[in-house]
């Protein structure tokens, strides 16, 4: 019979923790078969199957490239299917929120006009509650174009 390797073997070989290892053995990134033995059923797993997982861990996600010279690219573009990524996760996020950026536009600005509650939540982001909250308050940027009795707020934009 093949040696096969205990879960505690496992553990200790991948450097894991007992919730990891059950994790890849749920998702299937790592094989199991159970074998029942003096101490009951328990789970056995193959030496081969353990190195490779231990291999796929220790892979980075990705890798750094260097970008090709125009000359060698022939064009001006990267070779195909090659993906060039930077070590540094942040790297780029200033040039893509500039173009999330202008892709939504803020309103332009209006001077001395009024929103209704919905105009106002849906342009601020907060929540009808809070504003309904802050205008019963006496905030100065709502004000009741209504009765006492029956409140009609309006928000300065």
């Amino acid at each position: 019979m093949p040696k096969t390797l205990s879960k505690k073997e496992v553990i200790d070989a991948l450097g894991k923790s007992k919730r990891t290892v059950e994790t890849y053995i749920a998702t299937g990134r790592l094989p199991c078969h159970y074998v029942t033995g003096a101490n009951g059923r328990q789970a056995a797993f193959d030496p081969a199957d353990v190195a490779r997982l231990k291999q796929d861990l220790e892979t980075p996600m990705y890798r750094t490239t260097e970008a090709p010279a125009p000359a060698e690219a022939g064009n001006g573009h990267s070779a195909p299917g090659l993906a060039l990524r930077s070590a540094d996760p942040f790297a780029g996020l200033a040039a893509h929120l500039a173009k999330l950026a202008a892709a939504f536009p803020s309103p332009p600005p209006t001077v001395g006009q009024w929103l209704t509650l919905d105009e106002a939540a849906e342009r601020s982001g907060l929540p009808k509650s809070w504003l309904l909250a802050q205008a019963r308050s006496g905030a100065d940027f709502a004000m009741n174009v209504g009765s006492p009795k029956k409140a009609v707020w309006r928000f300065r934009a």
